[in-house]
């Protein structure tokens, strides 16, 4: 988790910043509450929510970057991303 927060975010915002991008949070997912009030660890264990003015705008950004920040997952995980899409309501 430190190399991601202290190294691969950074370079996202590097790589990301020219394409109208306006920032990053960064969740830990503690995991699925289930109905016995356990948590289920589930599938993920960090989410990263990217800002930026437009869907074009993200596009853009994979497109010019996606190369240079992928080949970095591997520095802190043993499993590809999973990229999901959204557009913010509220």
């Amino acid at each position: 988790m430190d190399y991601y927060l202290t190294h691969h975010m950074p370079l996202v915002a590097e790589q990301f910043g020219p394409y109208n991008f306006k920032g990053y949070s960064v969740c830990r997912i503690k995991g699925i509450p289930q109905q016995d009030k356990t948590m289920d660890p589930g599938p993920y264990s960090v989410q990263a929510l990217l800002n930026f003015d437009s869907l074009a705008d993200f596009q853009a950004a994979l497109e010019a970057s996606a190369e240079k920040v992928m080949a970095d997952v591997p520095n802190f995980s043993n499993k590809p991303p999973t990229l999901l899409v959204g557009e913010k309501l509220a």
